[in-house]
């Protein structure tokens, strides 16, 4: 992969506004799902309705979550967690949602250091990051989440074979949306854990890093 971005942590309100703004319009995709529904009562037609709001709700949860810690950012101390115990409950989230396929292939290395960061944050922007490159790829497209120790730092790596992820110019009356939302949202998050969030592109896809500092190696956020 070749382009490397690095997005930079955004202004809490207006990430908080984009968020709200993205809420509304899930929801309201999820309204018309339902109405749709309604009016067809074909069996295949009702499991792809029940399975377009899933996924839409799981969107909108995922995105309502992000809303606390852009919030009260510092107030919410870390606590030591374990990658895997991280990557089963986010894998176990999308199996919940429905409207998936298959994304996450659990490929952790050996004794992995654990990391400190506010577990339910770290959880919903994982979701909103691997939600973000499905919607982002071809359809059949597989997504893939790890979690590995390279350059001294605990990397969850998020990986598709989309098209390149090109960073847009942002509407400040709206603020980012779709993917450039998730990843600025990650990297404001992550700021208070001593991380941060490497995005790199290319011909094969993109590939995802929210990089952490092992706990064995630096002390809580203060």
């Amino acid at each position: 992969m070749s382009d490397r971005l690095r997005p930079r942590p955004g202004d809490p309100v207006q990430l908080v506004l984009a968020l709200c703004h993205e809420i509304g319009n899930l929801l309201a995709a999820a309204r018309l799902s339902a109405y749709l529904v309604g009016r067809d009562a074909a069996a295949g037609s009702l499991r792809t309705g029940a399975e377009d709001i899933q996924t839409l709700c799981s969107q909108a949860g995922a995105a309502l979550a992000h809303l606390r810690p852009l919030l009260t950012g510092s107030e919410t101390r870390p606590v030591r967690v374990a990658p895997d115990e991280v990557l089963k409950a986010v894998g176990h989230s999308l199996a919940r949602g429905g409207g998936y396929p298959p994304l996450v292939e659990l490929t952790l290395e050996d004794a992995l250091p654990d990391v400190e960061v506010d577990p339910e944050a770290l959880h919903q922007l994982l979701v909103s990051l691997v939600l973000s490159a499905w919607d982002a790829a071809p359809e059949g497209c597989r997504v893939r989440l790890d979690a590995l120790e390279e350059e001294g730092l605990l990397r969850f790596r998020i990986e598709d074979g989309g098209e390149p992820y090109r960073a847009e110019k942002v509407d400040p009356r709206i603020g980012p949306r779709g993917r450039a939302l998730a990843l600025e949202v990650a990297a404001s998050v992550v700021e208070a854990w001593r991380g941060h969030v490497d995005v790199r592109s290319g011909e094969k896809g993109n590939r995802v890093d929210v990089c952490l500092p092992p706990a064995t190696r630096a002390g809580p956020a203060g």
